[in-house]
């Protein structure tokens, strides 16, 4: 960088110092207590601070906002083809008009990445954009001269806030690195943006080739969750923080939340406040509504600048042959990967049931000894099935502002750290984000100088309302009740 733009994110870095060192006393105390000192997307920093410490730095003329720091949580072979994008359609569709995304830089805040899963081989792909200005850092079992390529261009780590948090070292059983201990972060960066990766499957179910919505598009990796599926908000900033300056085009973040959003809480929501000034600088920020549902007003991120996803149905299915002991037969769904089962004794669930799910509880209520066998599954696609929302993905109204409307997967088949198989499904609003932060990437590569606001709309109002099969509204599932 000039040396003028370094002195100006100096004088920034030195203005916190300067802040805290009136209110804490001393430098050396100001210097104990912050964290992080954020400076590309806007000027601000994270402290260890008591209340009435940050009561005085919020009463401070230059200070605009004090939030207190929160802890978040962390919310395929065939859902491209049945969105349309198919790299078998013809080339008009929008995969092939944006050649796959290439040139597009998605940047995901997660609990990292396992860099060596095929999903993120660079085959095909040419030089790293030229506005790409981030890096690839160095920790445990992470060499950035190994680990990365053309395809994964950045990653970075974050651990300082949650520490500060917990108020001790936390990594234990975790890489000190932007290495993925828990494997949501492989899933959702390969779901967004992985390159092709054939002969995928989950032990022989959903087999074919698994690739990202934008497979030319390079991913940069911001670790911020940590194995234990919780994440900080200090770290959250500082990672978006350092996205805006990496010089990302769209993030995507599937975090949430630990508890609901109420009135006057939404811009002390890190990621709200910090995806702004990302928003404000021409970058996509796309979030997972959440899996609360199907209670109304628990969807997470709800501010209007942020693209929030719901989580829906897709037409490929695992039937499964369930035999009783009295010989009737049901079909139901599974992913029991072993062979057909012997007749084995089976339990009452204590759990509401549905459908073929209350006719199997009424066998096991009265039979004297209530036996199932099991065949293994199929995969089916393309099955005519109306498309709905999950019944676990989050609803509105928007409890902050119930006039700012917000507008897909079940079963995702995306990359892991393969510890039995490289391979896992997934479901979620999680996994519903990066297919709109792949969608979103495609439309950034072919029209460049789109705003966010314009890439919202366009997938807003070209979002179905039917299921494009039956032609039946798309419905969601379960009750919604309010809270």
């Amino acid at each position: 960088m000039g040396r003028r733009q370094h002195d100006d994110i100096e004088l920034i870095t030195s203005a916190h110092h300067q802040i805290l060192t009136l209110v804490l006393g001393s430098p050396e105390a100001a210097r104990d207590s912050i964290i992080y000192s954020y400076k590309h997307g806007f000027s601000g920093f994270a402290a260890r601070l008591t209340k009435s410490q940050a009561k005085k730095i919020a009463e401070l003329p230059d200070v605009v906002h004090v939030i207190p720091n929160d802890l978040y949580k962390l919310h395929t072979t065939r859902s491209w083809d049945y969105l349309g994008l198919s790299t078998f359609s013809p080339p008009t569709n929008l995969l092939h008009e944006a050649n796959m995304g290439d040139g597009v830089i998605i940047g995901v805040l997660d609990t990292g990445i396992w860099p060596e899963s095929e999903a993120f081989n660079d085959k095909g792909l040419g030089p790293i954009p030229s506005k790409w200005k981030g890096h690839c850092q160095s920790g445990t079992d992470f060499d950035p001269a190994k680990a990365c390529n053309k395809k994964l261009i950045g990653a970075k780590y974050f651990l300082k806030g949650f520490e500060a948090e917990l108020g001790r070292p936390f990594l234990k059983n975790e890489f000190a690195s932007p290495r993925d201990g828990n494997g949501h972060g492989t899933h959702t960066s390969s779901t967004a943006a992985g390159s092709f990766a054939p002969n995928a499957s989950y032990h022989g179910l959903a087999y074919g080739t698994v690739r990202g919505g934008a497979p030319k598009a390079r991913i940069a990796m911001y670790k911020v969750c940590w194995d234990s599926g919780v994440c900080n908000s200090a770290d959250i900033i500082k990672g978006i923080d350092e996205a805006i300056n990496d010089g990302v085009d769209v993030l995507s973040i599937s975090i949430g939340l630990t508890t609901p959003q109420y009135a006057d809480v939404d811009m002390r929501n890190g990621i709200a406040f910090a995806s702004y000034h990302a928003v404000d600088r021409g970058i996509t920020v796309v979030c997972s509504g959440g899996n609360e549902g199907p209670i109304a007003q628990t969807v997470d991120d709800t501010s209007p600048w942020i693209i929030t996803v719901a989580a829906s149905s897709i037409d490929r299915s695992f039937p499964t042959f369930i035999t009783l002991g009295n010989n009737r037969t049901f079909v139901g769904q599974s992913l029991y990967t072993g062979k057909e089962t012997d007749f084995i004794n089976i339990v009452y669930p204590e759990r509401k049931c549905f459908d073929v799910g209350a006719q199997l509880l009424d066998y096991i209520r009265y039979a004297r000894k209530p036996q199932v066998k099991l065949s293994a599954p199929k995969t089916h696609v393309g099955i005519p099935v109306s498309t709905h929302i999950a019944s676990f993905s989050s609803r509105g109204p928007n409890s902050v502002a119930p006039a700012i409307l917000k507008q897909l997967q079940e079963s995702i088949l995306a990359a892991v750290p393969p510890e039995e198989t490289p391979y896992e499904f997934d479901s979620g609003t999680s996994m519903a984000a990066p297919h709109i932060s792949g969608i979103a990437a495609l439309l950034k590569s072919l029209h460049p100088h789109w705003s966010p606001a314009a890439i919202k709309s366009a997938l807003v109002t070209t979002a179905w309302q039917t299921d494009p099969h039956s032609g039946e509204p798309i419905i969601a599932e379960g009750n919604t009740d309010t809270i």
